[in-house]
Protein backbone atom coordinates (compact mmCIF):
# COMPACT_ATOMS: atom_id res chain seq x y z
CA UNK A 1 0.00 0.00 0.00
CA UNK A 2 2.93 2.55 0.58
CA UNK A 3 4.10 1.72 -2.69
CA UNK A 4 1.04 2.37 -4.45
CA UNK A 5 1.06 5.81 -2.38
CA UNK A 6 4.41 6.72 -3.86
CA UNK A 7 3.31 5.26 -7.30
CA UNK A 8 0.11 7.45 -7.40
CA UNK A 9 1.37 10.70 -5.63
CA UNK A 10 4.39 10.74 -8.38
CA UNK A 11 1.90 10.05 -11.17
CA UNK A 12 0.46 13.63 -9.86
CA UNK A 13 3.63 15.19 -10.08
CA UNK A 14 4.75 15.11 -6.85
CA UNK A 15 8.44 15.24 -6.41
CA UNK A 16 8.51 12.55 -3.29
CA UNK A 17 11.72 12.42 -0.62
CA UNK A 18 12.05 9.48 1.54
CA UNK A 19 13.92 9.12 4.68
CA UNK A 20 14.51 13.36 4.47
CA UNK A 21 13.13 15.88 7.18
CA UNK A 22 13.41 19.62 6.93
CA UNK A 23 16.71 21.91 8.85
CA UNK A 24 15.82 24.89 8.19
CA UNK A 25 12.99 26.86 6.24
CA UNK A 26 14.23 30.43 4.44
CA UNK A 27 12.63 32.57 2.34
CA UNK A 28 14.03 31.72 -0.69
CA UNK A 29 14.86 27.84 -0.11
CA UNK A 30 14.38 24.69 1.85
CA UNK A 31 17.23 22.74 3.22
CA UNK A 32 16.82 19.01 3.49
CA UNK A 33 18.72 16.15 4.89
CA UNK A 34 18.64 13.04 3.55
CA UNK A 35 19.58 9.74 4.87
CA UNK A 36 22.29 7.17 3.01
CA UNK A 37 21.99 3.99 2.67
CA UNK A 38 24.90 1.39 1.63
CA UNK A 39 24.68 -0.32 -1.38
CA UNK A 40 25.38 -3.45 -0.52
CA UNK A 41 23.75 -3.88 2.89
CA UNK A 42 21.08 -1.37 3.19
CA UNK A 43 21.76 -0.15 6.57
CA UNK A 44 21.21 3.46 7.25
CA UNK A 45 25.30 5.52 7.20
CA UNK A 46 26.06 7.72 10.02
CA UNK A 47 26.26 10.39 6.98
CA UNK A 48 23.79 12.29 5.76
CA UNK A 49 23.20 14.53 2.02
CA UNK A 50 22.47 17.99 2.59
CA UNK A 51 20.70 19.97 -0.44
CA UNK A 52 18.30 22.80 -0.90
CA UNK A 53 15.39 23.09 -2.95
CA UNK A 54 14.55 26.92 -4.15
CA UNK A 55 10.93 27.69 -3.29
CA UNK A 56 8.86 30.71 -4.32
CA UNK A 57 6.14 29.41 -1.28
CA UNK A 58 6.30 27.01 1.13
CA UNK A 59 3.65 25.04 2.87
CA UNK A 60 4.57 23.36 6.21
CA UNK A 61 1.90 20.98 6.93
CA UNK A 62 3.92 18.64 9.23
CA UNK A 63 3.90 18.09 12.55
CA UNK A 64 1.12 18.98 15.37
CA UNK A 65 1.29 19.83 18.93
CA UNK A 66 -1.19 19.58 21.88
CA UNK A 67 -4.16 21.51 22.61
CA UNK A 68 -3.37 24.21 25.69
CA UNK A 69 -5.84 22.16 27.65
CA UNK A 70 -3.83 19.07 27.31
CA UNK A 71 -0.66 20.94 28.77
CA UNK A 72 -2.43 22.79 31.64
CA UNK A 73 -3.64 19.52 32.59
CA UNK A 74 -0.09 17.95 32.56
CA UNK A 75 1.13 20.76 34.87
CA UNK A 76 -1.00 19.20 37.40
CA UNK A 77 -0.31 15.64 37.08
CA UNK A 78 3.20 13.78 38.21
CA UNK A 79 5.70 14.42 36.09
CA UNK A 80 6.16 10.70 34.68
CA UNK A 81 2.68 11.39 33.10
CA UNK A 82 3.68 13.44 30.10
CA UNK A 83 5.23 11.37 27.13
CA UNK A 84 8.06 12.97 24.81
CA UNK A 85 5.79 14.13 22.17
CA UNK A 86 3.69 16.14 24.68
CA UNK A 87 1.03 13.78 25.23
CA UNK A 88 -0.42 12.29 28.71
CA UNK A 89 0.40 8.76 28.95
CA UNK A 90 -2.43 6.32 30.70
CA UNK A 91 -2.64 2.93 31.69
CA UNK A 92 -4.89 0.52 29.69
CA UNK A 93 -8.04 1.82 31.31
CA UNK A 94 -7.15 5.33 30.16
CA UNK A 95 -6.09 7.11 33.34
CA UNK A 96 -2.91 9.12 33.67
CA UNK A 97 -0.90 8.92 36.91
CA UNK A 98 -1.75 10.59 40.01
CA UNK A 99 -0.04 12.48 42.82
CA UNK A 100 -2.65 10.68 45.05
CA UNK A 101 -4.12 7.22 44.53
CA UNK A 102 -7.50 8.62 46.02
CA UNK A 103 -7.37 10.48 42.72
CA UNK A 104 -6.35 7.83 40.16
CA UNK A 105 -9.56 6.90 38.24
CA UNK A 106 -10.80 10.49 38.58
CA UNK A 107 -9.14 11.42 34.70
CA UNK A 108 -9.55 10.08 31.97
CA UNK A 109 -7.84 10.76 28.67
CA UNK A 110 -8.37 9.61 25.22
CA UNK A 111 -8.08 10.19 21.47
CA UNK A 112 -4.79 12.62 19.99
CA UNK A 113 -4.30 13.39 24.44
CA UNK A 114 -3.09 9.68 25.15
CA UNK A 115 -0.09 7.74 24.88
CA UNK A 116 -1.29 4.61 25.57
CA UNK A 117 0.66 0.96 24.47
CA UNK A 118 -0.85 -1.43 22.63
CA UNK A 119 -0.45 -3.89 25.11
CA UNK A 120 2.85 -4.27 27.86
CA UNK A 121 4.91 -1.00 28.57
CA UNK A 122 7.25 -2.52 26.05
CA UNK A 123 5.13 -2.04 23.20
CA UNK A 124 4.26 0.48 20.44
CA UNK A 125 2.19 3.35 21.45
CA UNK A 126 -1.29 3.36 19.75
CA UNK A 127 -1.56 5.84 16.01
CA UNK A 128 -3.60 8.61 17.11
CA UNK A 129 -5.90 8.51 14.85
CA UNK A 130 -9.91 8.66 14.26
CA UNK A 131 -10.64 4.96 14.73
CA UNK A 132 -8.64 4.58 18.08
CA UNK A 133 -10.12 7.86 19.53
CA UNK A 134 -13.87 5.65 18.20
CA UNK A 135 -12.83 2.55 20.23
CA UNK A 136 -11.53 4.53 23.08
CA UNK A 137 -14.83 6.71 23.62
CA UNK A 138 -17.12 3.71 23.29
CA UNK A 139 -14.43 1.73 25.93
CA UNK A 140 -14.78 4.92 28.45
CA UNK A 141 -18.59 5.06 27.97
CA UNK A 142 -19.32 1.20 29.29
CA UNK A 143 -17.14 1.87 31.87
CA UNK A 144 -18.76 4.77 33.28
CA UNK A 145 -22.05 2.96 32.74
CA UNK A 146 -21.16 -0.03 34.56
CA UNK A 147 -20.34 2.52 37.18
CA UNK A 148 -16.41 0.20 37.49
CA UNK A 149 -14.35 1.76 40.90
CA UNK A 150 -11.68 3.50 38.80
CA UNK A 151 -9.26 4.31 41.64
CA UNK A 152 -9.02 0.20 42.14
CA UNK A 153 -6.28 -1.35 40.49
CA UNK A 154 -7.84 -2.95 38.26
CA UNK A 155 -11.18 -1.02 37.97
CA UNK A 156 -13.56 -3.46 39.94
CA UNK A 157 -17.54 -3.16 40.24
CA UNK A 158 -18.75 -0.98 42.85
CA UNK A 159 -20.33 -2.89 45.88
CA UNK A 160 -24.00 -1.74 46.32
CA UNK A 161 -23.82 1.94 48.87
CA UNK A 162 -26.11 0.56 52.17
CA UNK A 163 -25.57 4.07 53.45
CA UNK A 164 -27.32 6.12 50.50
CA UNK A 165 -30.48 4.51 48.94
CA UNK A 166 -30.81 7.96 46.54
CA UNK A 167 -27.69 6.93 45.11
CA UNK A 168 -28.42 6.65 41.16
CA UNK A 169 -25.70 5.05 40.39
CA UNK A 170 -25.79 1.95 42.66
CA UNK A 171 -27.75 -0.61 40.58
CA UNK A 172 -27.39 -4.18 41.99
CA UNK A 173 -29.18 -6.03 39.11
CA UNK A 174 -26.79 -4.56 36.94
CA UNK A 175 -23.76 -5.45 39.40
CA UNK A 176 -24.79 -9.32 39.34
CA UNK A 177 -25.17 -9.57 35.85
CA UNK A 178 -21.57 -8.24 35.03
CA UNK A 179 -20.50 -10.70 37.38
CA UNK A 180 -22.55 -13.40 36.22
CA UNK A 181 -20.88 -12.33 33.06
CA UNK A 182 -17.49 -12.45 34.61
CA UNK A 183 -17.11 -8.51 33.72
CA UNK A 184 -17.03 -7.41 37.55
CA UNK A 185 -13.47 -6.69 36.75
CA UNK A 186 -12.64 -4.34 33.96
CA UNK A 187 -11.07 -5.28 30.98
CA UNK A 188 -8.02 -3.44 29.70
CA UNK A 189 -8.71 -1.80 26.29
CA UNK A 190 -7.68 -3.45 22.95
CA UNK A 191 -8.19 -1.94 20.12
CA UNK A 192 -9.50 -3.68 16.86
CA UNK A 193 -8.04 -2.69 14.17
CA UNK A 194 -10.41 -2.20 11.71
CA UNK A 195 -8.33 -0.87 8.38
CA UNK A 196 -6.96 2.13 7.13
CA UNK A 197 -8.03 4.80 4.67
CA UNK A 198 -6.29 7.29 2.99
CA UNK A 199 -7.22 9.91 0.46
CA UNK A 200 -4.30 10.82 -2.07
CA UNK A 201 -6.18 13.43 -4.30
CA UNK A 202 -7.40 13.30 -7.64
CA UNK A 203 -10.08 10.81 -7.17
CA UNK A 204 -7.75 8.00 -5.63
CA UNK A 205 -7.43 6.38 -2.26
CA UNK A 206 -6.05 3.65 -0.56
CA UNK A 207 -8.41 1.25 1.30
CA UNK A 208 -7.25 -1.33 3.76
CA UNK A 209 -10.09 -3.36 4.77
CA UNK A 210 -9.05 -6.08 7.88
CA UNK A 211 -10.11 -7.35 11.27
CA UNK A 212 -7.21 -7.28 13.50
CA UNK A 213 -4.43 -8.89 12.18
CA UNK A 214 -6.36 -10.60 9.33
CA UNK A 215 -6.61 -8.42 6.41
CA UNK A 216 -9.33 -8.64 4.36
CA UNK A 217 -9.12 -6.33 1.05
CA UNK A 218 -6.73 -4.30 -0.07
CA UNK A 219 -7.84 -1.56 -2.93
CA UNK A 220 -6.50 1.45 -4.39
CA UNK A 221 -7.22 3.79 -7.00
CA UNK A 222 -10.85 4.60 -8.21
CA UNK A 223 -11.78 1.32 -6.13
CA UNK A 224 -9.92 2.23 -3.27
CA UNK A 225 -11.68 5.49 -3.34
CA UNK A 226 -15.16 4.28 -3.49
CA UNK A 227 -14.23 2.24 -0.59
CA UNK A 228 -13.46 5.30 1.33
CA UNK A 229 -16.10 7.27 0.52
CA UNK A 230 -18.56 4.54 1.34
CA UNK A 231 -16.65 4.40 4.80
CA UNK A 232 -16.78 7.73 5.74
CA UNK A 233 -20.82 8.11 5.18
CA UNK A 234 -21.47 5.14 6.94
CA UNK A 235 -19.56 6.47 10.20
CA UNK A 236 -21.59 10.15 10.10
CA UNK A 237 -23.76 9.96 13.12
CA UNK A 238 -27.19 11.08 11.66
CA UNK A 239 -28.94 10.75 8.44
CA UNK A 240 -28.67 14.60 7.91
CA UNK A 241 -25.34 14.36 8.04
CA UNK A 242 -25.12 11.74 5.40
CA UNK A 243 -27.15 13.97 3.00
CA UNK A 244 -25.19 17.25 3.64
CA UNK A 245 -22.23 15.28 3.06
CA UNK A 246 -23.26 13.81 -0.22
CA UNK A 247 -24.44 16.97 -1.49
CA UNK A 248 -21.41 18.82 -0.82
CA UNK A 249 -19.51 16.21 -2.47
CA UNK A 250 -21.83 16.54 -5.69
CA UNK A 251 -21.76 20.11 -6.03
CA UNK A 252 -17.66 20.21 -5.45
CA UNK A 253 -17.40 17.95 -8.06
CA UNK A 254 -19.63 20.05 -10.65
CA UNK A 255 -18.53 23.20 -9.54
CA UNK A 256 -14.95 22.74 -8.12
CA UNK A 257 -13.71 23.67 -4.66
CA UNK A 258 -14.43 27.44 -3.54
CA UNK A 259 -10.80 28.70 -2.77
CA UNK A 260 -11.30 32.05 -2.15
CA UNK A 261 -11.49 31.81 1.66
CA UNK A 262 -8.55 29.83 2.17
Amino acid sequence: MRAEALRTLQEQGVEVHLNTFVTKVSENYVKLSAAQFDPTTGEALKERKDFEIPVGLTLWAAGTKPQPFVETLLEQLPAEAKNRDGRVKVDRWMRPMMHKPELLGSVLVLGDAAAQHTSDLDSPFLPPTAQVAAQQGAYIARNLNRNYDLTAQPPQVKPPNKKDDNNVFDDPALAAWLKLRGLDTAPPFHFLNLGILAYLGSGAALSQIQVGDKKVMNKSGTIGYLLFRSVYLVKQVATRNRVLVTFDWLMSHIFGRDTTRF
